[in-house]
């Protein structure tokens, strides 16, 4: 057992004495199930087959320290708001909620309340998906269930559309470990648009070990995005569980610039028919930096359907990985699943690893995967250059056409328009 893990289990047993006369309730009954597992898997290594391709030993060694109370928030964190966009913004530092900048209680239909405030409440443990857990098969899920407290919790009522984009963003400061969680549940017959910017203060290592669970009732749509800039020393293992019931649309577009280690897990689950989603992703890295995109679709149910996306673009030393798997269940009629993986490398030290996964044990589906890793076109380079564009020109052109089905899935255009120009400032 590593110091962090030995700290982790001793920060365990300080947490059960502060909560007040709760160690009987049914959330810390599943708390102690989560500690236990962690204590006996610790995190995860390379020798485990899902993590087979990102080590997370080194950065784990340093010092972290957990935060339990609400501080100042730290100065000029406006600064990375998403310019030009009205929107309900949510902050969350060190994994514990600060403010929301918008009063929600003129927006009709929306909730939005601090976990802490409800996590003994039925509201929340009807939000909690407890069916969707995997304690079994990664430690840094179990880390986060066992201090399940922090965070926010966003419902929205049935039949109502939420016209305005909610933004949360996730503050890491220098040094911490922190476990925050969101939950989003939305009626039926009902709409949201959720966006999570992950910012780092600080230059010291810090882990962000967050997970969002989103319920979907049936006929609701959710247009969820996740962006992270990339910031030197920054950590992040998320996991994203979707529950969709019947005819319900998730759209979501995981976008990556940058970090130190970053791992996405995205798990989806049709429990209804006549469901869809659409999972987009879109890695462009350099330096050193390590991201590694885990999804999970799970057709439970007949009549449903998923695509998947996913491009990677790295360049000097960095890496990329793409896991995807697609199972289809013995019931799963008229299932229609499709995935793709495609890489480009800008350097001869680069590393791209792509593995996607199908498992069908239903014989009436359409279902295909694919992966390519090539270089940019060398032949549409030499065009533009002998046009008279500079090489670092031509290849910025030449990334922009191929991320472009990617970024117009973005449907903010605050948040689109921001992100081209960072991606064109990159070839600049």
């Amino acid at each position: 057992m590593t110091a962090l893990e030995e700290k982790i289990i001793t920060q365990f047993q300080v947490f059960e004495k502060s909560i007040n006369g709760k160690s009987d309730s049914e959330l810390h009954q599943l708390r102690k199930l989560a500690i236990a597992e962690f204590e006996k898997q610790g995190f995860p290594t390379i020798k485990n087959e899902e993590w087979k391709y990102t080590s997370v030993a080194e950065y784990l060694k340093n010092d972290f320290h957990f935060k339990t109370k609400k501080q100042e928030l730290t100065q000029g964190i406006s600064q990375h708001f998403i310019p030009d966009l009205e929107a309900v913004n949510i902050i969350i530092e060190d994994g514990i909620y600060a403010q929301t900048l918008e009063n929600t209680q003129r927006i009709k239909g929306l909730t939005i309340e601090n976990l802490a405030s409800i996590i003994y409440s039925e509201k929340f443990s009807k939000a909690n998906l407890k069916g969707y857990k995997q304690y079994n098969t990664d430690g840094f899920i179990a880390a986060n269930e066992a201090f399940a407290e922090n965070g926010i919790f966003i419902e929205v009522a049935d039949n109502e559309h939420i016209e305005l984009p909610v933004v949360i963003y996730i503050i890491t400061n220098a040094a911490v470990f922190s476990q925050p969680k969101i939950l989003l549940s939305v009626g039926k017959n009902a709409s949201i648009q959720l966006v999570e910017v992950h910012i780092k203060v600080g230059s010291d290592p810090s882990v962000s070990n967050m997970i969002t669970e989103i319920s979907q009732g049936e006929d609701s749509i959710v247009k969820y995005a996740k962006v992270q800039y990339g910031f030197e020393n920054e950590n992040h293992i998320g996991t994203t569980q979707v529950n969709q019931l019947g005819k319900s649309v998730f759209n979501g577009v995981t976008l990556t610039l940058g970090g130190n280690v970053v791992r996405n897990n995205f798990n989806v689950c049709f429990h209804s028919p006549n469901s869809e989603t659409h999972l987009y992703g879109l890695v462009l890295i350099n330096d050193t930096s390590h991201v590694d995109n885990h999804t999970v679709v799970d057709h439970a149910v007949p009549n449903c359907e998923s695509n998947e996306l996913y491009k990677n673009i790295v360049d000097d030393a960095a890496s990329a990985v793409f896991n995807g798997k697609i199972f289809v269940r013995k019931d799963a009629q008229k299932t229609n699943a499709y995935q793709s993986s495609k890489n480009i490398l800008l350097s001869n030290q680069a590393n791209a690893f792509s593995k996607p996964q199908l498992e069908i044990w239903a014989d009436d589906v359409k279902c295909s995967h694919g992966s390519t890793t090539g270089q940019l076109d060398k032949e549409a380079l030499f065009y533009l250059r002998s046009r008279g564009i500079g090489e670092k020109q031509a290849k910025a052109m030449l990334t922009k056409a191929y991320v472009n089905d990617v970024l117009e899935k973005v449907e903010i255009p605050a948040l689109r328009l921001q992100l081209e120009k960072i991606i064109e400032s990159r070839f600049s």
